[in-house]
């Protein structure tokens, strides 16, 4: 079968939106924050091309969607799948209504965050809509175009097991409509460009009150080294990749230390040149793991640690993981040569304007290499989430739903000192004559250094 999977149009402006206060910097936006493939529905993508199947993947930030739609009138696909999120979720509207009125007999799947949350609800907002799929899609996808494949009917949700693991499918970049090349990781993930990210483990093991991937995939899933080789390698022969990412926030440096050393050991066996970086969320990596990754080539660790205050971090990531076992890690990670980047994030439920000052002080104590101050990225559906909608401090309208705009209340704090602090967080760290000189030191690439300018400018 012919099948069509795409993102829908989106850019950084559309997100903001012209009401924004900051839609002013939506062109730096694309520089500073960067642009990654779809790494999910490339997933599916890959698991329906191993079954035979004809697929193209279009990516909705390099499309709009009178573009989308030539490219699918022309393809003719038995069936589009649409992955999407809730502040695309009228984008997603139209495109749907527009597909069907072309092809009338085409077959729309709906999946993605915002189907997650929607459930049922997204068959009543687009009756287009064939099916949607809840949780991770690979096999699902399968088994759907497999029934169409038979003349079988498909039901109208399908609800994908969270105690089934499925099998992984490596991204298949060459679905894309366009070069990998042409994405841009955000800053702080990359030293030299070409750039990719990949994942070690498949789930996730974690319920933090702002995310709602573990709530929407499987169990955790820990991939041996050889298939992670497999795919490093893959990415470095067909796209020349200088730099990747392990995206995962329960990577096998955290969840199997054996899988971890294999991986490193292998990567130092076979010469494999590229320098990556992982996110750390439990901050148990010991002095021999680290020295060990230094060596297969990590650069620098994205430490989430979220708030300098222990019961701002205990809500957000549901687990208790002590402020003095972070020092400890920090010290530990730039005892062994390799970078640090703290995240931070300010809005968290119940917490005070004092103690978002209090987070200032601690990402400064620390003395990290790099360090990011944002707004709570809060997703629809999760433990915050729905305290806040309780409280009603939710703005109802779902095109509003993402970092860009002020979509929910902070409690006790107000938006306006959310946004005092990120700006107070920045300067505070950044602007000081010995930070400033070391991450001058630290630059690998120009391409690092014109990422690093643009964001500053906002500050200066």
């Amino acid at each position: 079968m012919k099948i069509v999977l795409l993102i829908p149009p989106w850019n950084y402006s559309i997100l903001k939106g012209n009401n924004s206060s900051r839609a002013k910097n939506a062109d730096s936006d694309v520089t500073s924050l960067g642009i990654l493939p779809p790494t999910g529905i490339l997933c599916i993508g890959s698991a329906l091309k191993a079954q035979g199947h004809f697929v193209n993947v279009i990516d909705g930030y390099f499309n709009g969607q009178d573009e989308i739609l030539k490219i699918i009138i022309k393809t003719n696909p038995d069936v589009v799948g649409i992955s999407t999120i809730s502040c695309l979720w009228n984008e997603t509207r139209k495109l749907c209504k527009a597909v069907k009125e072309a092809l009338p007999d085409v077959k729309i799947i709906l999946g993605g965050h915002h189907v997650n949350y929607a459930k049922g609800k997204s068959l009543e907002d687009i009756p287009e809509t064939a099916s949607i799929v809840i949780g991770q899609g690979e096999q699902t996808m399968i088994e759907i175009v497999k029934k169409l494949e038979n003349g079988e009917k498909i039901e109208k949700i399908y609800y994908a097991d969270p105690k089934k693991i499925p099998r992984y499918f490596e991204p298949d970049y060459e679905l894309l409509d366009g070069p990998v090349n042409r994405y841009i990781p955000n800053i702080g993930l990359f030293c030299q460009l070409p750039f990719i990210h990949m994942f070690t483990t498949i789930g996730c093991g974690r319920h933090c009150a702002f995310c709602n991937v573990g709530k929407s995939t499987a169990n955790l899933q820990i991939r041996n080294a050889p298939e992670i080789i497999n795919e490093i390698q893959n990415n470095i022969n067909k796209y020349n990749i200088k730099t990747i990412n392990f995206y995962d926030d329960s990577s096998i440096f955290e969840t199997n230390r054996n899988e971890a050393v294999k991986l490193c050991n292998e990567i130092i066996k076979q010469k494999i040149s590229f320098k990556w970086s992982i996110y750390l969320t439990n901050f148990q990596l010991d002095d021999e793991l680290l020295a060990l990754m230094r060596s297969a080539g990590c650069f620098r660790i994205h430490c989430a640690i979220e708030s300098g205050v222990q019961k701002n971090r205990d809500y957000i990531r549901g687990n208790h993981i002590s402020l003095s076992l972070i020092e400890d890690q920090i010290a530990r990670i730039k005892n062994s040569g390799i970078e640090t980047y703290g995240r931070f994030m300010f809005g968290i439920l119940n917490e005070s304007y004092e103690e978002g000052r209090q987070t200032i002080q601690y990402a400064r104590q620390l003395k990290l290499d790099y360090a990011s101050f944002i707004r709570c990225l809060l997703a629809p559906g999760t433990k915050m989430f729905e305290d806040l909608s309780k409280m009603g401090k939710i703005n109802k309208d779902i095109s509003k739903w993402n970092y860009y705009n002020d979509f929910y209340q902070p409690y006790p704090m107000n938006n306006a000192q959310v946004s005092k602090l990120i700006k107070q967080a920045y300067i505070n760290f950044y602007f000081k004559p010995s930070v400033l000189y070391n991450m001058v030191k630290k630059i690998h690439s120009l391409d690092e250094l014109k990422k690093i300018a643009v964001f500053a400018k906002r500050f200066i």
